[in-house]
């Protein structure tokens, strides 16, 4: 098959609803989840890079591999994916976080029934993963103990700034994969930081920390001497 061959794995109307389905925040798409899944996995069996698909679909890599997961998910659970928040369903972002820690098939079946019965939220599935490794302990302990940790307030500090020109040439006009590089910066940049949630827009950012997480990126920016604002641009420039 020739380098553009992998194309016609889909008809044109399944190219259509796969454009539609993926990119967006919309619970009502075209496909489901799964369908997505089974699309994208069409297109790899014909022989198309993840790089390939990305460009074709403008959804970023690391996004794509999510949904080729769900190939790996418990049989009794696939029909209960959806695309957002519904009640007594499994979203499709914490479906795919599950099946891509290094659980056995027991554990993953453990936790997503209790993420169905619980609405355990997607950081508190990283935290059952993260105690259950760091701590060598069974995965209903781990649950048990992030779970009665509910009850702990949390203090969350949003951080506004705007959006250089420098920055702005860099920006894709697909805001997912903006926010998903975005998202991924700081992750990798400020690994002790707790980032509740990042948005990169054209004229402006947001971060949500807590009071511990804001004080590291000031500090951060005062050894650079300059201000916080500017201080995530030049790691926007530097990593982007």
């Amino acid at each position: 098959m020739d380098n553009e061959g992998w194309k016609s794995a889909l008809t044109k109307t399944e190219w259509i609803d796969l454009k539609l389905s993926v990119g967006t925040h919309k619970k009502n798409r075209r496909l489901s989840p799964l369908q997505v899944t089974s699309y994208l996995q069409k297109l790899r069996d014909a022989g198309a890079t993840i790089d390939q698909i990305s460009r074709e679909i403008i959804l970023g890599p690391s996004t794509i591999y999510k949904f080729l997961r769900l190939n790996y998910l418990p049989d009794e659970f696939r029909n209960k994916i959806c695309w957002g928040y519904e009640k007594n369903r499994l979203s499709f972002m914490k479906a795919a976080l599950v099946i891509s820690y290094a659980l056995n098939t027991k554990e993953q079946i453990i936790l997503l029934n209790n993420i169905l019965e619980y609405e355990i939220k997607r950081k508190e599935v990283q935290q059952i993963v993260e105690l259950k490794s760091r701590s060598k302990i069974d995965i209903n302990n781990a649950i048990e103990e992030v779970i009665h940790d509910r009850v702990k307030e949390i203090k969350r500090n949003m951080m506004i700034g705007y959006v250089n020109d420098d920055v702005k040439s860099l920006l894709y006009e697909d805001e997912n994969i903006n926010n998903e590089k975005f998202n991924d910066i700081l992750k990798n940049s400020l690994p002790l930081v707790e980032i509740f949630s990042a948005k990169l827009d054209s004229d402006r950012f947001t971060i949500l920390t807590d009071e511990f997480g804001q004080k590291q990126i000031e500090i951060k920016a005062i050894k650079e001497k300059t201000d916080f604002s500017n201080y995530i641009m030049n790691l926007i420039k530097i990593n982007w």
